[in-house]
């Protein structure tokens, strides 16, 4: 998020500078502190004003974008190259597109199994928070 961007920049001493942004859903004019960098993207200057408003349309959005990089940081975690049983990058991709989907309730639940010893299940949880499970089955026996 722009803010947390914000926030550290400060923390490292950087100057900041303010300035006013207005919502592109209500309008409203507020003040921001902003990096050097920011203040030239207009772009990323009505980003930083969605995430500061609290209108319902800017909280909507604002809660959208957490999700999002949520499931991104979640699925990494759980399947990047640190883990016990990492994926390709663009099994990962689908992963995550999979995952968005059920989030924002447009899947119900899903399952994929990977490989022979691997299956994920991504559904919401009884509070709508996205719960991704990754079983691993452990082949003991051989053919012989």
């Amino acid at each position: 998020m722009l803010k947390d961007i914000v926030e550290e920049w400060k923390r490292k001493g950087g100057e900041c500078e303010t300035v006013t942004i207005d919502c592109p859903f209500c309008h409203q004019g507020m003040v921001a502190e902003v990096t050097p960098d920011l203040i030239r993207n207009e772009k990323l200057l009505e980003e930083l004003a969605v995430e500061t408003c609290s209108c319902p349309q800017a909280k909507n959005k604002t809660s959208y974008k957490k999700r999002t990089e949520n499931i991104d940081l979640k699925v990494d975690r759980m399947f990047g190259e640190e883990s016990g049983t990492p994926v390709g990058e663009e099994i990962r991709t689908q992963l995550k597109a999979l995952s968005l989907q059920v989030c924002h309730g447009k899947i119900k639940k899903a399952g994929i199994q990977i490989s022979d010893n691997v299956k994920v299940t991504v559904s919401t949880d009884s509070n709508g928070l996205l719960d991704i499970k990754k079983e691993i089955k452990n082949i003991s026996r051989q053919k012989i």
